[in-house]
């Protein structure tokens, strides 16, 4: 498997929000920031956003296939210097190190861009998550307590990670 690592055009970002949208329907991401579908014109307002470099998208090809995507969203004001940041894999190919490929060489192309910093926030239950960051070299820095609402009602923790570029 030819693994092909790459800043997203708008129309690989695009595809592959149909394809974590189909997942998301199905279950298979309970552990992101939402649990329903990113809407057509949500999808289109952070591809507008991709072309005028205002958020960055990087992917993961096996041939013509997107399989994994990291997102990327830039702080504002005195943190305009990091950068915020979101993954997916497509279920089809969890636990097969493409996640740590692509974050690893997300985090490489952020620091050309010019960021300081990179962030993200895990619920303490996605230990795949967990593990990815710190493979990549994110460190805890903190919990934000009771912060994150499961599909259950329950709420939990969020874990707070971060790492210079």
């Amino acid at each position: 498997m030819k693994l092909i690592l790459k800043r997203a055009s708008q129309s690989e970002y695009f595809a592959f929000s149909k394809i974590a949208n189909k997942a998301i329907l199905a279950g298979k991401y309970p552990l992101i920031a939402s649990n329903k579908p990113w809407s057509r014109k949500t999808i289109l307002a952070t591809t507008n956003k991709i072309k005028r470099k205002q958020s960055f998208a990087f992917v993961a090809k096996i041939g013509k296939n997107i399989v994994a995507m990291v997102g990327a969203w830039p702080l504002r004001g005195r943190r305009a210097h990091a950068i915020d940041l979101g993954w997916f894999v497509s279920p089809d190919y969890f636990s097969r190190g493409v996640m740590s490929k692509l974050l690893k060489f997300s985090v490489k192309e952020l620091r050309k861009i010019g960021f300081k910093r990179a962030e993200c926030e895990i619920v303490p239950i996605n230990k795949a998550s967990i593990r990815v960051a710190e493979k990549v070299g994110f460190k805890k820095e903190g919990v934000k307590r009771k912060a994150f609402r499961l599909d259950s009602g329950k709420y939990t923790n969020l874990n707070t990670y971060g790492r210079l570029l």
